[in-house]
């Protein structure tokens, strides 16, 4: 009972101090900056119904960009997911973020609803020591400014945990460690400066494994979200990561909705053969697939202001290390893998007809199960594994390029039919 009062108690409490001006339209936005301005649900719901997973910045090359701006407006997507992916951070990477924010300005000029989302990955590596910290990021910190650069070696695991995990000098770093800290918070800031409203925020159990309760992942999110409070064009961030859901140490869910790979598998009874026009490689969803969001995604209280029993949840066909050359073409039930693929690269290698056929079936599978909180992030640019013949090659997939640019393909028909369907 004084747990439910309590709860009560809080949503009371946020729907007073939640007060939006509303500017007009199913996306209206608060006019005034407040560190709980952000998206009813029933808007989040309506953003992340029209999500695109695309690698917006794959290129810098003005007719790529020019594509992906016509991309994004054709399909009347809302949400860019994963529009920047900086696995790796160089010292060249402020200027070229600096570039992006003059992209990004140019479609909000179009259409100023779309939200960017830029990742923060569980990485480090050694290149963050030619990277110089900002004197207000110490500030933020409570610390003197120093004149020197991000120390690798200050942002590892102590007990050698998840070190040299991704390369030699390649590491998932420790949150607990306050050079971690003001690493994520620099690059969170370069992100909203840009007109990113969106922050994928990774594999946060590995990151924050040692932090008990998140009580410092806490402090560094909400630190975020005060930023975004008076730096961000709309007063406010979403923040999401691979999860089902946790809390922060007060008591509110740390994000602002869950992502997670779609875990699509075989059918049962599935026979090994390769994708053609006449036999692709079906696969479909399950609510108990291995580790499956769906039906999962934990509910409570968010930082804008409202309680919901499920958390809206958004999941995509994920790339990680495009094929096993043990399971190509071979059911994969019980794995991560679909016919030895990487989801987005087993999607790339389906023949035109399969791909349209899967796109409404997935739609409408994520729609069902879970109601208006269940979405799934179309399929856009992602590096891809893709096969010719008996050869398969990394390479990139292109939903939307003409025939004539390496990985063009015809999937943004698709989206616009599944979406206007």
């Amino acid at each position: 009972m004084m747990y439910f009062l309590a709860r009560l108690c809080s949503v009371v409490t946020a729907a007073v101090l939640f007060t939006v001006s509303v500017l007009g339209g199913l996306f209206g936005f608060g006019a005034e900056k407040r560190y709980f301005d952000s998206l009813s649900e029933t808007q989040l719901n309506a953003v992340l119904d029209r999500a695109v997973s695309h690698f917006y910045f794959h290129s810098m090359d003005e007719r790529y960009l020019a594509a992906s701006k016509k991309f994004v407006l054709e399909t009347g997507a809302k949400y860019i997911a994963r529009a920047n992916t900086m696995w790796v951070m160089y010292s060249t990477d402020a200027a070229l973020i600096a570039r992006q924010a003059a992209v990004i300005a140019d479609v909000h000029a179009s259409d100023p609803e779309i939200i960017f989302e830029a990742c923060i990955f569980e990485t480090v590596y050694t290149s963050v020591e030619e990277i110089p910290i900002p004197a207000y990021v110490f500030e933020a910190f409570g610390l003197k400014p120093e004149n020197r650069c991000f120390d690798y070696e200050s942002m590892i695991f102590k007990n050698g945990k998840y070190v040299d995990q991704w390369c030699p000098g390649g590491s998932v770093p420790d949150i607990t460690r306050i050079e971690t800290q003001m690493f994520f918070y620099y690059r969170a800031t370069l992100f909203i400066d840009a007109g990113f409203e969106a922050l994928h925020m990774g594999q946060i159990h590995l990151y924050a494994s040692a932090d008990k309760n998140y009580k410092t992942t806490t402090g560094l999110y909400n630190m975020i979200r005060t930023y975004a409070a008076s730096h961000a064009r709309r007063g406010w961030v979403l923040l999401n990561a691979h999860t089902h859901g946790d809390y922060g140490a007060d008591g509110l869910l740390l994000f602002d909705f869950h992502t997670f790979p779609s875990r699509v598998n075989e059918p049962k009874g599935s026979v090994a053969h390769p994708a053609s026009a006449g036999a692709p490689q079906r696969a479909i969803y399950g609510v108990n697939e291995l580790d499956s969001i769906y039906g999962k995604s934990r509910g409570g209280m968010t930082h804008a202001g409202w309680f919901t029993g499920m958390l809206p949840y958004l999941v995509e066909l994920d790339n990680w290390a495009g094929y096993d050359p043990s399971l190509l073409d071979k059911p994969d039930r019980g794995t991560i893998w679909t016919w030895g693929f990487d989801e987005i690269s087993w999607f790339a290698n389906q023949p035109s007809a399969y791909q349209r056929e899967f796109l409404l079936y997935a739609h409408d599978w994520v729609t069902q199960v879970d109601g208006s909180k269940g979405h799934i992030a179309m399929p856009g640019t992602r590096g891809a594994a893709i096969k010719t013949g008996d050869a398969v090659t990394q390479s990139t997939f292109l939903p939307f390029m003409p025939a004539d640019y390496p990985g063009g393909s015809g999937v943004q028909a698709f989206i616009q039919e599944v979406w206007s369907s």
